[in-house]
């Protein structure tokens, strides 16, 4: 099932999001709780809409992406290598009184996060306002919930006929969506995310029936080493994924996701963007890194093969 993709120069696709320096710490041993732990600390960029961008340029597509940092240095490396790895990032913002995100996450020596710390309240103030020929031109538009409710609301208001692809950061982000569900195209959530959107003590099955019919056309629900769960509303399974040895966790997701508009670009099913979206993923948890420099489409057909 080796990807072959159709590439015009004229599309390309908006990602909306946050921008971050991640900060992670692998524990050498069992964690102790109240102690110093000895062990590896890594820093790399972050934040899930530019690691999305990020892994999107990788595959070969025009990104361009909507960002917010701070008039500091970690705002000044996000938009340098940005654009080193091909990210278009003349529509990040450079805020005045703000500290560019930070994401600090503590591992366990099996690579699983244990807790994390963040600091991104400079995503509330991206701004989409000077945006709008960008987001109506767009083949695709991605976003996270880090982005405030008032943004997310905006945005919706601004979208043309192009989907709208939706990663649901987390538990308590999550529910933001809820008010929107009828606009998004595609929803990107883990098992809790779903469970904080639709409700406890409910089958993958009925979460993705409640969500179809809210009016989300397709649902991806990753479920870490059980694989993920898709459906359309009439196609519905789950891949299963190989034992696989991760490295660290952070990241995966956002690969996932940025597998998911890449598929939608090629008009692909939704069996075949999961199984792509799955190995992607696979592909991010195999490097220290919350990206893999090595993510290509060449390295999830090799991964496919095998």
């Amino acid at each position: 099932m080796q990807a072959k993709t159709t590439h015009n120069k004229t599309k390309y696709a908006v990602v909306i999001g946050g921008s971050n320096i991640d900060i992670c710490a692998t524990s050498q041993n069992d964690l102790g709780e109240k102690t110093s732990n000895p062990g590896k600390i890594t820093t790399s960029l972050g934040g899930v809409g530019r690691n999305i961008a990020e892994n999107l340029a990788l595959l070969g597509i025009d990104c361009r992406l909507i960002s917010a940092v701070g008039l500091d240095i970690y705002g000044d490396r996000i938009i340098a290598q940005g654009k080193e790895v091909g990210i278009n990032m003349d529509h990040v913002s450079k805020l005045k009184h703000s500290s560019t995100s930070t994401y600090v996450s503590i591992l366990d020596q099996g690579g699983d996060m244990s807790i994390a710390i963040s600091d991104m309240s400079i995503a509330e103030k991206i701004n989409i306002d000077n945006h709008k020929t960008l987001i109506e031109r767009a083949e695709i538009v991605i976003a996270d919930t880090n982005i405030g409710e008032p943004t997310l609301t905006k945005l919706i208001g601004l979208m043309g006929n192009q989907p709208l692809i939706i990663d649901a950061v987390s538990d308590i982000k999550a529910p933001r969506v809820i008010p929107h569900l009828n606009s998004i195209h595609t929803l990107k959530v883990n098992n809790s995310e779903a469970i904080s959107i639709c409700g406890e003590n409910m089958t993958l099955k009925h979460m993705a029936k409640i969500l179809h019919k809210k009016g989300v056309k397709n649902i991806f629900i990753t479920l870490g080493e059980k694989g993920v769960f898709y459906s359309d509303g009439i196609h519905q399974d789950i891949i299963e994924t190989e034992p696989y040895k991760v490295i660290n966790s952070n990241g995966a997701g956002d690969a996932f996701s940025a597998a998911v508009g890449f598929s939608y670009l090629q008009g692909w099913d939704i069996f075949k963007t999961a199984f792509f979206a799955q190995n992607a993923a696979r592909i991010a948890l195999s490097h220290e890194n919350t990206i893999n420099p090595q993510m290509s489409i060449r390295a999830i057909n090799n991964l496919e093969e095998n």
